[in-house]
């Protein structure tokens, strides 16, 4: 799975570079830069496919897929607390249905009762 991450990032930077250059896309070395660059690459993309490995292979894939519908509530949230965006109503509805969605499809079932055979 490592390899084939490394191969689907390569591409995409080898796509969107000359994306990039048409915009104008420039290069200024400083904090300013590296910062975002660093979270982006280390929480984003190696803490985030580090933990979704260690989750794959602890859980079953669907309860692993199922924690992706959380990530717009978490995103709402933090841009409440971080950027000082407001919580709406539908924001909130929303949160609480993806929740719901995710603890349905996570949730352990108990199988149904086999049929009894006399």
């Amino acid at each position: 799975m490592r390899l084939g991450l490394a191969i689907q990032n390569g591409i995409a930077t080898l796509s969107l570079l000359p994306l990039a250059l048409a915009e104008g896309f420039r290069y200024e070395s400083s904090l300013a830069f590296y910062q975002p660059l660093a979270w982006t690459v280390l929480v984003n993309s190696v803490g985030g496919f580090a933990l979704l490995f260690l989750l794959i292979r602890r859980n079953a894939a669907t309860g692993v897929a199922a924690l992706f519908f959380l990530m717009p509530p978490v995103t709402a949230v933090f841009g409440h607390l971080l950027l000082n965006e407001h919580l709406t109503l539908l924001k909130i509805s929303g949160f609480v249905l993806a929740t719901v969605g995710v603890w349905l499809a996570t949730r352990v079932s108990t199988p149904p009762p086999s049929p009894s055979t006399c």
